[in-house]
């Protein structure tokens, strides 16, 4: 009878007090197709609680420390700070993100292959071996979250579903997100000019979801450059009071968003296309290298 009492209270209290934790025991471990069970184990910092797996710790560090100099970072340039610690679910692969539940009872968020996901204060992400991109997700799911709050309030889940302000534009958000969360670099420069080139931002309808918040990052990026930064969170916080993104755009910027986008698209367009002018073709110029080889022959065999 010892034995039993013995191996129940074992039970009971691995189940609630371990360290450890299998997928079914929290919100984020099961299962899509669930080829091996997840045990969970976290670190708790002042403004976040990390959860990692086994032979997640090193990953799990490097985004504490990730997430505590961005978070404040923003927090300050926004001039907003988040009440409740931020959850990182990290998971050791793309493979194991994939066999996780998110999505399957998030209404806000869905698990879309290569990207982090949120849900309130849970950012879910995945480290693939690259360290840019891993850096990346935490930034723009912490992004996301301040975004959510300062638009929708502290219950933004709730005020999402009930407010008239929720079905915002990819170029609105989705840019204002990887604005605030990625370092402008030539990369996106460059698909940037062939996107302005092409004409395609002046039919918007005709732009993919990638192309839109592309276009998106650039046009705050405008806003940064030609009014001022701090601006940014002036117009967020315009926006959520007003409910509406062309009385932010004309209380703030005094201009209406349809005629900020095309300031924007006329601003670039002019500037690469002056490049496009000004750069040299690889074929100008060109030096004849034969006609010198030629000659410097002739003058050999006349010598001899």
């Amino acid at each position: 009878m010892r034995f039993f009492l013995v191996i129940a209270y074992l039970i009971f209290f691995n189940t609630n007090f371990s360290q450890y934790y299998t997928g079914s025991n929290i919100p984020f471990g099961q299962n899509r197709v669930q080829y091996n069970p997840f045990y969970w184990q976290s670190f708790e910092f002042q403004k976040s609680k990390i959860y990692f797996t086994k032979g997640g710790e090193k990953n799990a560090k490097y985004a504490a420390k990730i997430a505590y100099e961005y978070q404040l970072s923003l927090e300050r340039f926004l001039d907003y700070s988040i009440e409740e610690k931020v959850h990182l679910i990290i998971f050791n692969s793309h493979s194991k993100f994939k066999q996780s539940n998110i999505g399957l009872n998030n209404e806000i968020s869905s698990n879309v292959g290569g990207t982090s996901n949120i849900d309130g204060e849970k950012l879910f992400v995945y480290y693939n071996g690259d360290h840019l991109d891993f850096r990346n997700q935490i930034k723009k799911g912490l992004a996301e979250i301040l975004v959510n709050k300062i638009l929708y309030g502290t219950d933004w889940k709730q005020a999402v579903k009930n407010t008239t302000f929720s079905n915002l534009p990819p170029w609105f958000k989705k840019g204002l997100i990887n604005y605030l969360a990625l370092d402008w670099n030539t990369e996106l420069d460059s698909r940037l000019k062939d996107l302005i080139l092409s004409g395609k931002p002046k039919k918007f309808q005709s732009l993919s979801k990638d192309e839109s918040i592309l276009y998106g990052q650039g046009l705050w990026r405008y806003v940064d450059e030609v009014f001022g930064k701090n601006m940014i969170p002036n117009l967020m916080y315009m926006m959520k009071v007003s409910k509406s993104i062309e009385s932010g755009f004309l209380y703030v910027l005094g201009i209406s968003s349809e005629m900020i986008q095309k300031d924007f698209i006329d601003h670039y367009h002019l500037q690469y296309s002056n490049d496009l002018t000004n750069s040299l073709s690889p074929y100008e110029n060109e030096i004849n290298f034969n006609a010198k080889k030629k000659q410097n022959l002739q003058e050999l065999k006349s010598e001899s």
